[in-house]
């Protein structure tokens, strides 16, 4: 009999401040809506958004995904609109997920539910009821085991027999100690690998803070630390710095292109450290054109890219 995997949310779930945070935004049911797809969805693959052939959801797989029954395809036009107002709901609540520690992106681009361990189970009334019976066997025959080794032990046990165990014992005690100290060497080594020149840390924070725009830092620590270490392992400490010098002139990343209903992203230090996002500014695909796109132009055009796919047989 196979598994079956159930949701368990808390009785207080729907009251979580994340939960009403994205209900009370605009689009907010369909957000809601996308993020309890996403975690339906991702049950199969330990938490993870992928396809059937193991290829990472983009933006349009998770709308097509989520919102597939609410886009009327009969009418073109309408398919156009349905397929932008979805789309902008996948951008927002993405971003959304994201601020909120809901979701993280891997190195490929797979996304990643943080909280599905905290909402799933699994369970199959047959296989339960098999592993309660060799429980009890197990439980039973430990018990079993244990007595009889009492028994040999007392039997057993004359002076060259407890000088033999006093042996082993101070053996064991030896070996204790080896092994604390290869953790102990591990566990610096690790701390070691961790650290950024304190120069190198100074030098981050002032060029971050040259850009009044955006919030400030004061310190490079924990898990801040870890990403600055990979990026500039990744990719030097120039490109890094040059990352920060593409924010400068990154009207997306400022604040500065606001959406229909006058809100606007603002990026963090956090944010611009991420793999999938650092790479993005670097390679400065958030630097203005000639031609700025606008929120509301970037989410148009990937719509009708979706329709001209639906079109084509998607």
């Amino acid at each position: 009999m196979s598994a079956t995997y159930w949701m368990r949310l808390e009785k207080d779930f729907m009251k979580k401040y994340y939960i009403s945070e994205m209900r009370h935004r605009k689009n907010g049911n369909e957000i809601f809506a996308l993020y309890m797809t996403m975690l339906t969805e991702s049950i199969d693959h330990d938490g993870q958004l992928r396809s059937a052939n193991g290829i990472p959801f983009s933006n349009e797989s998770l709308m097509m995904l989520a919102f597939r029954d609410c886009i009327l395809f009969s009418d073109s036009k309408q398919t156009v609109k349905d397929i932008k107002k979805y789309n902008e709901v996948v951008y927002d609540g993405l971003i959304l997920f994201k601020e909120y520690g809901l979701i993280k992106t891997a190195d490929d681009g797979t996304i990643i539910m943080t909280k599905l361990e905290d909402c799933i189970g699994t369970t199959s009334t047959e296989r339960s009821r098999k592993c309660r019976e060799k429980k009890k066997q197990d439980e039973t025959s430990k018990a079993t085991i244990t007595q009889h080794n009492a028994t040999l032990r007392n039997a057993a046990c004359n002076t060259d027999m407890q000088q033999k165990c006093n042996e082993d014992k101070d053996k064991d005690k030896i070996k204790d100690k080896i092994k604390d100290k290869i953790i102990l060497k591990e566990e610096i080594t690790q701390e070691e690998n961790l650290q950024v020149s304190k120069l190198d840390k100074k030098s981050i924070i002032e060029k971050w803070n040259e850009i009044d725009e955006i919030a400030h830092i004061d310190c490079i620590e924990h898990k801040r630390l870890e990403h600055v270490k990979a990026r500039i392992e990744e990719k030097g400490f120039d490109k890094f710095m040059q990352m920060i010098e593409n924010v400068k002139v990154s009207p997306f990343i400022l604040g500065k292109i606001k959406s229909k209903d006058g809100k606007a992203f603002k990026a963090t230090f956090d944010w611009c450290i991420l793999p999938n996002n650092f790479q993005k500014v670097l390679d400065g695909n958030y630097i203005e054109s000639s031609k700025t796109e606008s929120a509301e132009e970037i989410i148009e055009r990937r719509a009708n890219a979706v329709g001209r796919k639906i079109g084509s047989g998607y």
